[in-house]
């Protein structure tokens, strides 16, 4: 992890014994790191500022080191979060992935390179999370978009038929692919709504030209690009093809078949 991607993380560490808290705080600089010496007081931190990473003892005055992850998780569902203790009694291990759902669990003493390293990884898995996130924002708010004002006199009323479609392979496990063409491929409407067939449905999503195929598999799907190439200008016609989706292998929502980058198949 570079030194940039440290400096936007935001890590509350939680104990009761400052030396601890601060030797933690050293083994982590680079980091944007905040310091709570009671579980109340880690509260007040989550209700007031962003938190990506928490570092808690389990037992603390003020509440458990299980109960604020599970506080800080309904703040941010993404946080990430490790319990130190000096405790490796079962019962103490069970409430803190119970009720936190502790991704880890460290028996005091801690050494310095391994909470780095601990906290690299999971700053790296945040790091993802967040991206996925914001693009799975990004997509719906393309999609309300669309919904509000369209690009085109059909782009509300198709976009209905495609989720509609969804709905319906996913209720009855009928076949449906998408081709998913990224930005940069333009094609002529007419001489695609001709190639395809009447229930097939083309629009696009953001820069991305979808065409939805029901009652088509993967193989249906490859047969229908094979007939669209000639049609097809931009990326395409440089030798990248469109990402094949199929519900539900590859995903059951719209958000899930579109979020991922498309790649040549």
């Amino acid at each position: 992890m570079i030194d940039s991607e440290r400096a936007g993380l935001h890590v509350l560490i939680v104990d009761d014994e400052p030396e601890n808290a601060t030797a933690y705080a050293r083994a982590l600089r680079g980091y944007d790191v905040v310091l709570a010496s009671r579980g109340d007081e880690a509260l007040s931190v989550i209700a007031e500022r962003p938190i990506d990473i928490v570092v808690t003892d389990q037992r603390m005055p003020g509440t458990s080191g299980a109960l604020l992850l599970q506080r800080a998780r309904a703040v941010n569902p993404i946080v990430r979060r490790v319990v130190v203790s000096a405790s490796a009694q079962p019962e103490h291990l069970l409430e803190a992935i119970n009720r936190g759902e502790v991704e880890r669990y460290l028996l005091k003493p801690v050494e310095a390179t391994q909470l780095r390293n601990i906290i690299d990884e999971l700053g790296r898995d945040y790091l993802r999370m967040q991206a996925q996130r914001d693009r799975d924002i990004e997509l719906q708010d393309q999609l309300h978009a669309l919904r509000r004002d369209g690009r085109g006199p059909d782009v509300s009323e198709l976009l209905e038929r495609a989720e509609l479609e969804l709905v319906r392979a996913r209720r009855y496990r009928r076949p449906l692919s998408l081709l998913v063409f990224e930005e940069g491929v333009e094609v002529d409407a007419r001489r695609l709504r001709v190639a395809l067939r009447e229930l097939d449905i083309a629009l696009r999503i953001g820069e991305r030209l979808v065409v939805f195929l029901p009652e088509s598999d993967r193989s249906g799907a490859q047969t229908v690009w094979d007939r669209l190439r000639p049609l097809i200008a931009g990326s395409a016609s440089a030798g990248a093809e469109p990402a094949i989706r199929i519900c539900p292998e590859d995903g059951t929502s719209l958000q899930s078949l579109l979020l991922i980058p498309v790649q040549a198949t």
